[in-house]
């Protein structure tokens, strides 16, 4: 009736220290000793990716969308696909399920190699899946914002433009007064999402147009001609008298 029973085993961490040597050294030999052909992709990101490298490659040169269907490269993704997330896990659970069935266990290598090849299978998948993934998520959010500020920075120098082009031309129809220059009823001055401000210097003749974003970029603690902090700001330099406009650098935040 003993020799039933499942003797305790003292060495049950000896199977994963086993499997961890394996994916490590296995990590090892793809990153630093560049152990694997080329044409052989172990994960099939990597070859989506060199797919992708590939036809940007060539509609570059030949200024067309490259239609080719790189059925190889597909299959061998397709490949990487099944054998480690469905071939790996199937192994590893299987082993598990036949290994509690056994009456003993021996020792701590008793696991059999088709549970050592399954846990490494999915070790190697974890191990490039979660750092990949997480990495494409923070490079597309990083991507999706700029994108972001960069069109919201692109719409205040459209109105900047706008508005400095009419101050100008209001500048001659007063005579060359600065004074009497407004922003009001000026096109792109009524933006809501975004504030302008109006500073004259009376003295050389020289408007500087603001725009304020409601993002926060750049320093954050810039102040605002508006009073607020850290804000987008861009800034448009008029000289009617000379017909210069110009973006200056002076007095502005940006992303």
């Amino acid at each position: 009736m003993s020799e039933l029973t499942k003797q305790p085993n003292s060495y049950n961490w000896l199977p994963w220290a086993i499997a961890i040597s394996i994916v490590v050294l296995i990590t090892v030999s793809i990153a630093l000793l560049d152990m694997v052909p080329n044409n052989i992709g172990l994960m099939p990101w990597d070859r989506a990716s060199g797919v992708d490298t590939v036809r940007a490659i060539n509609e570059f040169s030949d200024g067309t969308i490259d239609m080719g269907t790189y059925w190889e490269a597909r299959w061998w993704a397709l490949g990487g696909m099944i054998l480690f997330f469905i071939i790996g896990p199937s192994m590893w659970i299987f082993s598990e399920i036949k290994n509690e069935k056994k009456p003993i266990r021996s020792n701590g290598l008793s696991k059999g190699p088709v549970w050592y090849v399954g846990v490494v299978l999915v070790a190697l998948a974890f191990l490039y899946a979660v750092p990949i993934t997480a990495v494409k998520a923070y490079v597309f959010q990083n991507t999706w914002e700029n994108a972001d500020k960069s069109r919201k920075a692109d719409q205040i120098r459209g109105d900047l433009l706008t508005m400095g082009l009419e101050l100008s031309e209001r500048y001659y129809l007063s005579d060359g007064k600065v004074e009497t220059l407004k922003l009001e009823n000026i096109n792109g001055s009524s933006n809501a999402a975004y504030t302008y401000v109006l500073e004259k210097d009376k003295e050389d003749s020289v408007i500087t147009i603001y725009g304020i974003g409601n993002i926060n970029v750049g320093d954050p603690e810039f102040d605002n001609v508006n009073g607020q902090k850290g804000k987008m700001q861009l800034a448009l330099e008029v000289q009617p008298h000379g017909e210069i406009i110009r973006f200056v650098n002076e007095n502005t935040n940006k992303p």
